[in-house]
């Protein structure tokens, strides 16, 4: 998942732990995390149900995958939601929602060759 998942949430990703010009996800509150094997985020997305994962759930999830690939505890969860067309929604600041979808995992080519 190297690219487009971790793509996808990049941008919002920034934006939500800048504070700047981001909204805030339906249901919860703006916000990261830590990431990795040991990551309580991961964790608790692991636990729930992926259509309910809130924003930063999903980008540590990303993170993670980005980082494990295949090998990422969180990795069937994510692909399976986005088999699934699972939408997920936020709240942006100018009272409007945003709606998206996870669109692919693995695939992108970096141009230095490595992924």
């Amino acid at each position: 998942m190297a690219g487009a998942i971790r793509n996808q949430f990049n941008l919002v990703g920034n934006t939500v732990n800048s504070g700047a010009t981001g909204g805030v996800e339906d249901g919860g509150t703006s916000g990261g995390g830590s990431t990795g094997a040991d990551s309580a985020t991961v964790q608790a997305a692991i636990a729930k149900d992926a259509k309910d994962w809130m924003l930063g759930e999903q980008k540590a999830v990303a993170e993670d995958i980005a980082t494990k690939g295949k090998a990422s505890p969180a990795y069937a969860k994510a692909k399976a939601a986005m088999d699934a067309g699972t939408k997920f929604t936020m709240k942006l600041t100018d009272g409007k929602t945003l709606e998206y979808r996870i669109i692919g995992i693995n695939h992108d080519d970096l141009a230095d060759g490595s992924g």
